[in-house]
């Protein structure tokens, strides 16, 4: 059968294979060169079996020999190269140094995390040894915002003065001197006479630095010489100063002092004289005076009184003829109570209400031309200070004034009076000032009463440069003359350059053209100055 026959064939072949496997085997070595083994060559040996030494076969590796062996990380070439890439560099981590490196500030808890008051982004210092019992969770914790730095003080005038210290008081000295060329000193409309300028001048201004109180001064005096026409020669001064006691947060006491010196020029109608001569000296004028108030805050409503005495001095006048005119006679005091009542609608519009009553006591009861000019007047306006973004800033008022005289020949000094002082800042470098005024002016004039004066004047300044600023001025000014038909205007333009070389020094010019027109003879007058000068300041 098949079957049969393919099993008894491989249980013969398995048989045949057992008995080969059994048998011994001669092995020989065959010199592969043909060597011959006679001559002692190593390379033809024959072996027996009898002579093998049989070479032990390594076993296998398991998994577990392969995890005991340590494994020897490849050591790279320094002279491989990077395909012609630059080699990266290895990461250096950060390890602070404690002695030169500040720790790391410790975590806080983020705005608005739970159990954190509203509003408040850090906790509330500890100790240092203390344990904080702020110290935030996980889920909580943030970095602490890091302080911002101060931003630095932008200076308005890098240029300006510093001052100096004297206790509470910074005050602010200057000295200037400067000379140039004037077309016509005395003023005059005949015998003009050009003359070189040589003028000096100083002054201090004082600022407090109180926590409560304020005291502020401002002080000028100088003296402007012709040394071509000494006539001319004249000094001027002039002073304010100003205090303010905060007895309580609605209590205030107001203090002033003030003084003024002028001269006056010898052609106007302020200094007329009876018959045909004239003035030749410039006359001088002073002033002096002060004022006491209060005032009492209730909310926004304020309600103050003040009382003021100026006292005014004129001094005597040369004429043509070599006579003096004394004018001393017509000095007088001046005694004045003033009430102001002021609203505050918002912190930048603050309308008020003044009303003020005078009278005027010469020394002597008749002048020099016969007339009784003591006097009484009372004076009412309405008006607001404001200031609209810091863009414009001042106090603008309007009203009416009212003298009478004692000499019933003198008629009554009365009109509408209009006043201004206004500051609009264009720019951070341009600056525009507007100012307006009216006064009842005193005269000597024969068949006056006095002049109602009003003028107005425009300033612009612009600062090309941090320490280079150039301005200019104009003014206008008309003196109606009451009793009389005598009428002045007045009219001034200058031009002024200011270059600081440093916060002390400045280099300073200035060119002005004045001129009078007056219906009044020989009283008009055109005058040019030229000045160049230097400003010394602390």
């Amino acid at each position: 059968m098949p079957f049969r026959s393919s099993r008894s064939f491989a249980l013969c072949l398995a048989a045949t294979l057992a008995v080969a496997c059994a048998a011994p085997v001669q092995a020989q070595t065959v010199d592969l060169r043909g060597g011959d083994d006679a001559t002692g060559s190593s390379f033809a040996t024959a072996t027996s079996p009898d002579t093998v030494t049989p070479q032990p076969v390594p076993p296998l590796p398991t998994d577990a020999d392969a995890a005991a062996a340590p494994i020897t990380p490849a050591v790279p070439d320094p002279n491989a190269t990077n395909y012609g890439k630059p080699r990266p560099k290895k990461a250096k981590l950060y390890r602070p140094n404690a002695k030169t490196s500040p720790p790391l500030p410790a975590l806080v808890p983020y705005r608005g995390a739970p159990g954190l008051p509203k509003g408040q982004l850090n906790p509330p210092a500890v100790a240092k040894d203390a344990v904080d019992p702020a110290q935030p969770a996980p889920t909580t914790a943030a970095i602490p915002r890091p302080e911002q730095p101060r931003k630095p003080v932008v200076e308005d005038d890098p240029f300006a003065p510093t001052g100096v210290a004297a206790g509470p008081l910074r005050l602010f000295p200057f000295v200037e001197t400067s000379g140039g060329y004037e077309t016509n000193p005395n003023q005059t409309t005949t015998s003009v006479k050009a003359s070189s300028v040589l003028r000096g001048e100083a002054g201090l201004d004082v600022k407090s630095d109180f926590s409560a109180h304020s005291l502020t001064a401002s002080l000028r005096g100088g003296y402007t010489d012709y040394p071509s026409n000494t006539d001319a020669s004249r000094p001027d001064a002039s002073g304010v100063v100003d205090g303010r006691i905060d007895v309580t947060r609605d209590d205030k006491i107001d203090l002033e002092g003030r003084f003024s010196l002028a001269t006056q020029t010898p052609g106007s109608p302020l200094l007329a004289v009876p018959g045909s001569v004239f003035i030749t000296n410039r006359p001088t004028i002073v002033s002096e005076g002060a004022t006491v108030g209060a005032t009492h805050t209730f909310n926004r409503l304020s309600l103050g009184l003040r009382s003021t005495f100026d006292r005014t001095e004129y001094g005597d006048a040369t004429q043509s003829d070599g006579s003096q005119f004394l004018f001393s006679q017509d000095n007088y005091n001046d005694y004045g109570i003033i009430g102001r009542a002021a609203y505050e609608l918002t912190p930048a519009l603050i309308p008020f209400t003044e009303v003020g009553f005078d009278a005027r006591v010469r020394d002597h009861t008749l002048d020099l031309s016969g007339f009784a000019r003591s006097s009484k007047g009372i004076t009412a306006r309405v008006g607001s200070t404001f200031e609209f973004s810091r863009l414009l800033t001042g106090t603008v008022s309007g009203g009416y004034a009212d003298r009478h005289y004692d000499d019933p020949r003198l008629a009554d000094l009365r009109g509408p009076t209009f006043d201004a002082a206004l500051v609009y800042a264009y720019s951070p470098i341009t600056t525009v000032t507007l100012r307006g005024s009216t006064i009842l002016a005193e005269t000597t004039l024969a068949g006056s009463s006095g002049a109602i004066t009003r003028s107005v004047s425009l300033e612009l300044s612009h600062v090309f440069f941090r320490n280079f600023t150039l301005g200019g001025i104009g003014t206008y000014q008309v003196n109606q003359y009451q009793g009389l038909p005598v009428n002045e205007v007045y009219t001034q333009g200058t031009i002024k350059a200011a270059y600081s070389l440093t916060r002390d020094v400045q280099i300073i010019a200035s060119a002005t053209r004045q001129r009078l027109d007056s219906s009044l003879q020989n009283s008009s007058y055109n005058d040019n100055i030229f000045l160049l000068g230097m400003r010394l300041q602390r």
